[in-house]
């Protein structure tokens, strides 16, 4: 009878905050499943991403720099050693450095580098889409001759044929180098952050770097394992890191897939 006179007791109360609970429940279960699907699809997309270069049977090894002779003798005598190079910064490995370049009469630009040996490119297998790579003769004698990746050449010589172009380049010391090559663009840093804006790479020798990137037959973490024992043994100490790049890529992406999971 309350009812039909108009009143409104307390029953329905109850009733009123079990559907806005409801509600309230099935948005939140909405929004998480957008955000998850969000998170999976970018997941996948990041693990499928090009980075510009292969990591498969590629093994990166830091060497203390008083053992850098006996390391290199040992994996250049290692039958499971197929590729030797050098590099002073190792992909997927955080940030390079930087320095400032500027072509003639052209835009200033920050530019990541890398010294690396002429088997650098090929151990990756990252093309060189215009020019030449390093010889080794001008990486024995660090000629003053550099590549440039895609978007560099792009970025300081947006109307003009790089090669044969003169870089001037910041840093101690600040020098003049000539442009050889063009190659193309790599992530070298972070697979989120995409493919460098800007790279440059000079020539170096092994004597001088302190990464050594090696590309081996077999199962790359099994023989991962056996050159760190034969390393070690050879020369206790020399070795600072050593992981294959798989790795390196695997840990870059494991934020995500743990996140997804």
């Amino acid at each position: 009878m309350s009812s039909v006179r108009g009143e409104v007791t307390s029953d329905l109360r109850p009733v009123r905050v079990r559907n806005a609970l409801v509600i309230a429940q099935i948005t939140v279960c909405t929004l998480l499943l957008v955000a998850c699907g969000a998170l999976v699809r970018t997941t996948m997309t990041m693990g499928a991403f090009d980075i510009g270069f292969r990591t498969n049977n590629v093994i990166a090894i830091e060497v203390v720099e008083n053992s850098r002779n006996r390391v290199m003798d040992a994996l250049a005598s290692d039958s499971a050693v197929d590729t030797i190079a050098t590099a002073s910064s190792i992909p997927l490995n955080g940030t390079l450095p930087s320095v400032t370049t500027r072509g003639e009469n052209g835009p200033t630009v920050s530019t990541a580098f890398n010294d690396v040996s002429p088997e650098y490119f090929e151990i990756l297998g990252i093309p060189i889409v215009r020019g030449r790579n390093f010889t080794k003769q001008e990486s024995a004698s660090e000629t003053p001759v550099a590549i440039l990746s895609a978007m560099a050449a792009q970025r300081l010589f947006a109307d003009r044929d790089a090669l044969g172009q003169i870089l001037h380049v910041s840093g101690e010391p600040a020098r003049d180098v000539r442009v050889i090559g063009v190659a193309a663009d790599i992530v070298t840093c972070c697979i989120p952050w995409g493919k460098d804006p800007a790279l440059l790479y000079l020539p170096t020798t092994p004597a001088t770097s302190a990464n050594v990137l090696v590309h081996v037959r077999g199962e790359v973490e099994s023989e991962r394992h056996r050159l760190d024992t034969r390393l070690a043994a050879l020369a206790p100490g020399a070795l600072g890191e050593i992981h294959s790049l798989d790795q390196y890529r695997a840990v870059g992406l494991y934020g995500f897939r743990a996140a997804s999971m």
